[in-house]
């Protein structure tokens, strides 16, 4: 590349899209990584090691360390008796570049559960706002070239350990470098800042694998018909710094076409751009390795990022998009598809923020899935949750399997649920779920978040999720008529150390309409597992009816060590489960978005109160246990 700019597309920057909700290691970067604190994207910093051993993470013994990305480094820990086996989409590329990691190929684990198993990845890249991550998939987009070793360890429900190494090489774009001003020319050479070219068609034209299309920054682009992107891959459509026009302002592009970008080609990357469009969309994946990073858009009418069938390892990350109706993302049968960091707000509704679906269009056709889905950091917010209906915020629907779904925020509800609603020989499973470290959270009226979370799926793991102000937390459910999933489909649901908090009111009284529960079971015929430990509901309403868990026996309930609290009701039934406790969890705080939202006060009765439910760390990636026992809720207790 030649002339005197500087790109961003390939150099990082800060992310367009921030969860309020801390979760676990992949909690978005809210700290500085080195200072000596632990922070709710860290697990550790420096010497700050949380208390954590090598033991404690399921080694036999060793030196725990931390990494230059303030993640656990268990290289020197002994006695690990897993070795993970990791599939990453690719091992090499050109920055930017994402690469998708699957972890579910491992053997060993104890009863073959990767969806249950506790899993730590660290991307070995500190300027990322995206260090670490949990869970069986992981997804990263490394920015800037370098060689990056990628640590992901497993600590599964028996206890025992291991971890595993996969590298990662970087490369620099190689190719012409193309800028575009709104000042330049079509006529001009294009290859400088000095000479740029006037359109974004004419240097698409002309871009070369390898090559960078740059567009100035502080730069309006108007007018704009649909770009065609199929020159093969790699290939950049960024943004650069004039040193004569030192704007920091993304460049804006605007347009009423059906998608601003039609990449026809595999291995494209977008990033940087803000769009604003009176059209359906900003652009519909069939390729291989698509990226979105950093793009704002506004003015959509139906899907901002359509991915297809034909589609294969798709990235939309740390992007904003705000006063829009439809979808933020809508996928159909997709493979390998990684949302991240992204923030909907100010979204009118209409359809669902993200909707991933499988499944075919023909009613009687089964097996096509959607798989290997991997949602992390996003929020989703409705403008206004009490006219989004039956609407979700995100949904994972129709034959689909293999979701890692953590550390999202909404204001309303999320799914996992068959597609189609009758029709003989329509059955569609939902399976192979981790949710874990979500915030689900509505100040609305009472029962504008009826459902938090609603899951018609098998072997599904909820854990250190906090839902706020729902009637109902999780409801776990078989379809009736039994035409779908087939009707005891439904099983090996497992529901742990999550915390709920509802205190609707009507003018300044406790509101009285309805019985509030975390989990509601139905429906679900032998076998129908439940699991349900370790919870706490703290809720306000004035029934005497309300629960942990209020069943219909049609399943099988494991239920104990929960905690529930109704200052304003005496409850017919403490209904917590043996070694259960029914008292004030003694909250620090209740305030969403506050960083002691939800955790533990020093005599709080959660405290060293929970069953072994293996559940490593909890809503802030803090090791658990801490002291003799697991605590109840989404939060170790930490002085």
């Amino acid at each position: 590349a030649t002339g005197g700019g500087t790109a961003t597309g390939a150099t990082g920057g800060s992310a367009a899209g921030s969860s309020s909700g801390n979760m676990g290691s992949s909690a978005p970067a809210s700290g500085t990584c080195g200072n000596g604190a632990v922070e709710p994207s860290e697990s550790c910093d420096g010497s700050a090691m949380q208390s954590a051993t090598c033991a404690a993470l399921g080694f036999a013994g060793g030196s725990l360390k931390c990494s230059s990305g303030c993640q656990f480094d268990a290289s020197g820990c002994t006695g690990g008796t897993l070795t993970p086996s990791v599939t990453a989409s690719r091992t090499s590329c050109a920055a930017p570049c994402g690469v998708f990691f699957d972890a579910t190929a491992t053997t060993g684990l104890s009863a073959s559960d990767y969806v249950g198993a506790s899993w730590d990845w660290d991307f070995n890249d500190p300027s990322s706002p995206h260090k670490g991550t949990i869970g069986f998939l992981a997804a990263h987009v490394f920015d800037k070239p370098g060689t990056y070793k990628v640590t992901t360890r497993v600590h599964d429900l028996a206890g025992a350990a291991g971890m595993t190494t996969t590298t990662i090489t970087v490369s620099a774009m190689s190719g012409t470098t193309y800028y575009v001003s709104s000042s330049g020319s079509d006529s001009a050479a294009g290859t400088s800042t000095s000479a740029p070219f006037l359109t974004l068609a004419h240097a698409a034209g002309l871009a070369t694998t390898n090559g960078s299309i740059l567009l100035r920054r502080g730069d309006t682009f108007s007018g704009l018909s649909s770009v065609t992107l199929s020159t093969p891959g790699p290939l950049l459509i960024g943004a650069y710094t004039d040193p004569a026009h030192t704007s920091t302002a993304a460049p804006i592009l605007t347009t009423s076409a059906t998608a601003m970008f039609n990449p026809t080609a595999s291995d494209i990357r977008m990033t940087d751009l803000h769009v604003k469009s009176t059209g359906s969309g900003l652009c519909s994946v069939g390729s291989t390795n698509t990226l979105i990073e950093r793009v704002e858009g506004e003015g959509f009418t139906t899907v901002i990022v359509g991915i297809q069938q034909s589609a294969l390892n798709t990235f939309v990350v740390d992007s904003t998009m705000h006063g829009f109706n439809g979808y933020l993302v809508y996928a159909d049968r997709s493979s390998h598809a990684a949302i991240i960091g992204n923030s909907a707000t100010a979204f009118g509704g209409g359809e669902e923020g993200l909707r991933m679906q499988g499944g075919s269009d023909s009613v009687g056709t089964s097996g096509q899935f959607t798989t290997a889905t991997y949602v992390a950091e996003n929020t989703i917010q409705f403008t206004d949750p009490s006219t989004s209906g039956g609407q979700e915020a995100y949904t994972f629907r129709g034959d689909n399997q293999n979701t890692v779904f953590i550390g999202n925020v909404a204001n309303h509800y999320v799914s996992f649920a068959p597609q189609n609603a009758s029709g003989a020989g329509s059955n569609e499973h939902v399976q192979m779920v981790l949710a874990d470290g979500n915030l689900i959270a509505n100040a609305g009226a009472p029962g504008d978040l009826f459902n938090a979370m609603v899951v018609t799926a098998q072997h599904v793991m909820l854990r250190n999720n906090i839902l706020v102000t729902p009637i109902i937390g999780i409801v776990v459910t078989g379809e009736t008529g039994g035409l779908l999933s087939p009707a005891n489909f439904v099983d090996n649901i497992t529901i742990v150390n999550n915390t709920m908090y509802t205190y609707p009111t009507v003018g300044s009284a406790p509101y009285q309409g309805y019985n509030v529960s975390l989990v509601a079971h139905q429906n679900t015929p032998a076998p129908g597992g439940l699991v349900v430990q370790n919870n706490i509901l703290s809720e306000g309403v004035l029934s005497s009816d309300s629960a942990i868990l209020s069943t219909d026996h049609t399943g099988t309930d494991t239920f104990d060590h929960n905690l529930i609290y109704a200052p304003n009701a005496t409850l017919g039934s403490s209904n917590v489960g043996a070694s259960g406790v029914s008292a004030n969890p003694q909250f620090v705080s209740t305030t969403v978005g506050t960083a002691s939202a939800f955790k533990l006060g020093s005599g709080s009765p959660a405290r060293n109160a929970g069953a072994n439910t293996h559940v490593y760390q909890d809503h802030d990636a803090v090791p658990r246990p801490a002291g003799s026992a697991i605590e109840m809720g989404s939060f170790q207790y930490k002085p």
